[in-house]
């Protein structure tokens, strides 16, 4: 069986899971919750299978019997060992974490069977919101170059599953996400702030206080969507604001800027305009801040001693690079390319 194909039965079995999720929204919703837990499980085998199936079994290895599905396949937590030790291409910390609530929550209403109140409703519904916008980034961000072959089918089903939980939004921000952003700020009230989340569009998106020519990493309680934005002051009416890729104009004068002259402004750079540089997900939208690396469209943020040069076009990324990296991994060397002339 070609990997393709077995990749494709895997990400097909992922998403009817993650539709059968949707069926049951409105009906029991603790199967809605174990269904959806179940399709982000496939889609993470999916991922490691891309590279070999075997990294999928839980001890010895046999063909015949993973074939026949004969086996026993590893758990969440060797998954994310086997993406980030062996693929190094590992889940954010942040993101394992609320994955990690997701699936102890999953195991938790597998054994008991207690009436949902309408927080542990709000609770589930947050969760599945969350695991989705996570699914997104990495499937159509960060992984991308691994699911270009099943691109429509995914960003289809997650358009449907996105729309699916739009109704649910109010009730999951009045019966839990209210108070916990209500705690989160009790708790840091001097250094903490509410914006509108782009995405949502709700109250909800944590950000740091304002501090001139600050980059900084919002995040929204509701939705999960993350935001790379900056601090900075309006030229023309001296007022400050929160800028980025997505609105950069003044709230107060409407005055408009582009994002790179904003970053220019404070001696920030986009790296493709002096280095061959890319990200995880294959993107060159990369920015160095801090001694750290900021990619826009995958919201990736890795430290410069990640980066390693690639075998054929000597570009950088921080991938492994034994094979070349992601643009250059099927790439055959000519004999020019072995033994260049002197």
């Amino acid at each position: 069986m070609k990997n393709r194909k077995q990749l494709q039965f895997i990400i097909e079995n992922a998403i009817d899971f993650l539709k059968k999720s949707l069926e049951d929204i409105n009906g029991d919703l603790k199967f809605s919750y174990i269904n959806f837990w179940t399709g982000v499980e496939l889609l993470l085998k999916a991922r490691i299978i891309s590279e070999h199936w075997s990294l999928i079994v839980k001890g010895q290895p046999n063909l015949d019997k993973y074939l026949s599905g004969d086996f026993c396949s590893i758990n969440f937590d060797e998954m994310c060992d086997v993406l980030e030790k062996v693929i190094s291409s590992p889940i954010d910390k942040a993101h394992k974490n609320i994955l990690t609530n997701i699936k102890n929550h999953r195991n938790k209403w597998i054994h008991f069977c207690n009436p949902l109140s309408e927080k542990d409703k709000a609770l589930l519904l947050s969760d599945q919101m969350h695991g989705l916008y996570i699914l997104n980034l990495y499937l159509n961000s960060r992984w991308k170059f691994v699911f270009y072959d099943f691109n429509y089918q995914i960003k289809s089903a997650y358009k449907q599953l996105e729309e699916e939980y739009g109704p649910y939004k109010k009730f999951v921000y009045t019966y839990y996400i209210h108070d916990e952003i209500a705690n989160i700020i009790k708790k840091d009230r001097l250094n903490i702030r509410l914006s509108v989340c782009p995405s949502c569009r709700f109250f909800c998106a944590i950000r740091p206080r304002y501090t001139e020519n600050i980059i900084f990493n919002s995040s929204c309680k509701l939705c999960g969507y993350e935001l790379i934005s900056l601090f900075a002051t309006c030229e023309k009416c001296k007022k400050p604001n929160v800028f980025s890729e997505e609105k950069c104009i003044c709230n107060n004068c409407h005055k408009k800027y582009l994002w790179v002259e904003l970053l220019t402004k404070i001696n920030i750079f986009k790296l493709e305009d002096h280095f061959d540089v890319h990200c995880y997900c294959g993107s060159h939208s990369l920015i160095e801040y801090q001694n750290d690396y900021f990619c826009f469209e995958c919201k990736k943020k890795f430290p410069q001693d990640d980066l390693n040069e690639c075998i054929y076009c000597h570009g950088l990324g921080p991938e492994e690079m034994e094979s070349g990296c992601y643009h250059c991994q099927n790439y055959e060397p000519c004999w020019e390319d072995l033994y260049p002339q002197k």
